[in-house]
């Protein structure tokens, strides 16, 4: 069964990125036909959340993720 999505924008997101974005990511991210929306840096109290089964929400909006995450959706909403 097929089903039937209309899918009008999407978007690239690099998850768990430690350090800065190596030059071959870059590349590949170049010549890709999905605009980059945003980076969410490797964090390691999103490994805690998750383990323990406690919603990301939690972390709070100073949290480095919550601002990342806050900024994609200001790009998109």
């Amino acid at each position: 069964m097929e089903l039937d999505i209309d899918v009008k924008n999407a978007y690239l997101i690099i998850n768990r990125l430690t350090g800065e974005m190596p030059e071959a990511l870059r590349e590949r991210i170049a010549i890709l036909d999905i605009p980059l929306l945003g980076v969410v840096s490797a964090d390691g109290a999103i490994a805690e959340f998750e383990f323990s089964g406690r919603p990301l929400v939690e972390m709070g909006d100073s949290s480095p993720i919550y601002q990342s995450v806050a900024e994609m959706m200001a790009k998109i909403l």
